[in-house]
């Protein structure tokens, strides 16, 4: 059976119009769906990715923090290594020092008492007091003798006597004449080098001073009888 749509031109055109319009309006509204949805996925991926960079910057700090404390434990390593070479090299060095005094302890007489004993390099002094100018003489030619001395220069001083209650004797006291000796060594024993300058628990110094210096001995007695 043949339909004939017997509606004006215009209207047919308006219905078209209308259900196109329907179809575009449903069209725009997914598209708006589509782009929310979009946009909360990104905003959703835009927050994941401050969060990343916000816990990568924390992992960056503190690898940072853990390598600025790896160069700490180097440095303190270093340091440690230093002092262990130096301690090494001291431990060394202090039994011949001793042996040297010990040999050298051989050629002062007994009556002289060895106040200060210096050792720096090849040059030695031996600051004392006697009682007996012979003494001072026999002291002078014994350190001639002695095989690890090259040079000896001696300094003394006649001291004033005086009539004290019947009897003559120094005026300074029993010990009242000054002798010192300024030696050239053959051989010396090593010289300590300073400690290190970097300091890991403290103290230290001073000990090495003393080994370096051998200034001590204040009031030090010779050995044998020359």
């Amino acid at each position: 059976m043949i339909k004939i749509n017997l509606l004006p031109y215009q209207i047919i055109e308006r219905r078209r119009v209308r259900g196109l319009m329907k179809v575009l309006g449903v069209a725009v509204l997914v598209e708006v769906a589509a782009l929310g949805l979009w946009a909360l996925q990104l905003n959703g991926s835009v927050r994941e990715a401050r969060q990343e960079l916000a816990d990568a910057k924390v992992v960056a700090d503190q690898k940072r923090a853990v390598d600025q404390q790896i160069e700490g434990l180097k440095n303190q390593i270093a340091a440690v290594n230093k002092w262990v070479i130096w301690s090494n090299q001291v431990a060394g060095v202090a039994p011949k020092y001793a042996d040297f005094l010990e040999f050298m302890n051989q050629y002062i007489p007994k009556e002289v008492v060895v106040q200060r004993m210096t050792v720096s390099g090849p040059s030695m002094v031996i600051v004392g007091a006697t009682n007996d100018m012979s003494v001072v003489a026999k002291y002078y030619r014994g350190m001639l003798q002695n095989p690890r001395v090259a040079a000896v220069t001696m300094g003394t001083q006649v001291p004033t006597w005086t009539l004290q209650g019947g009897a003559s004797r120094p005026a300074a006291g029993p010990m009242g004449i000054p002798v010192t000796l300024n030696l050239v060594i053959k051989q010396p024993p090593l010289a300590v080098t300073n400690p290190p300058t970097t300091s890991v628990s403290g103290g230290g110094a001073g000990a090495a001073a003393a080994i370096s210096s051998l200034t001590a001995l204040e009031s030090y007695t010779g050995g044998e009888d020359q």
